[in-house]
């Protein structure tokens, strides 16, 4: 698939892989976070998981979604704060920023390469595995399943869909 705004510049699905991808990684190396690797999809089964979402509007639209496990959060949160972590609110606050800055990230690379204005909505958590908009996960795309140490997470949203 292959996504134009205003038929001027395209945005393969593997170029959007690339900005997600760097940019999630940009965002943890930006904390302090280095040891990132790659995980296979079966080890994000059965798992303590929370989402954090939102959706762009604009040039074109899509679902951002995020998910990850207590641990991966809490990781997140420690490394923000820079100290020990025990209350859920500021694990809660601490990943909804994190996101927070992933999407800004995300958007402002998309406007880079397709000159395709977006904004994205304020992040929403919730509790456990939540998608959010359209049932099911068919059209969504997943890339990368991320560890570190033995958290887990995965970043996941809709192929590009211009509005022109």
């Amino acid at each position: 698939m292959q996504t134009t705004y205003e038929n001027d510049h395209p945005l393969s699905d593997d170029n959007l892989y690339q900005i997600i991808n760097q940019q999630m990684q940009r965002c943890l190396r930006d904390i302090g976070i280095m040891d990132v690797n790659c995980r296979a999809a079966n080890s994000f089964q059965n798992m303590d998981l929370c989402t954090i979402h939102t959706t762009t509007n604009g040039g074109y639209q899509i679902r951002l979604v995020f998910y990850a496990d207590r641990t991966f959060l809490l990781l997140i949160a420690q490394h923000m704060l820079g100290e020990p972590v025990t209350d859920p609110d500021d694990i809660k606050e601490c990943a909804m920023e994190f996101f927070n800055v992933v999407c800004g990230h995300i958007v402002a690379a998309i406007f880079r390469e397709t000159h395709a204005p977006a904004r994205f909505h304020c992040p929403c958590f919730e509790e456990g595995y939540y998608l959010p908009g359209k049932e099911g996960t068919d059209e969504m795309l997943a890339y990368c399943y991320l560890g570190i140490q033995d958290g887990t997470a995965v970043f996941m949203h809709d192929p590009l869909k211009q509005l022109c």
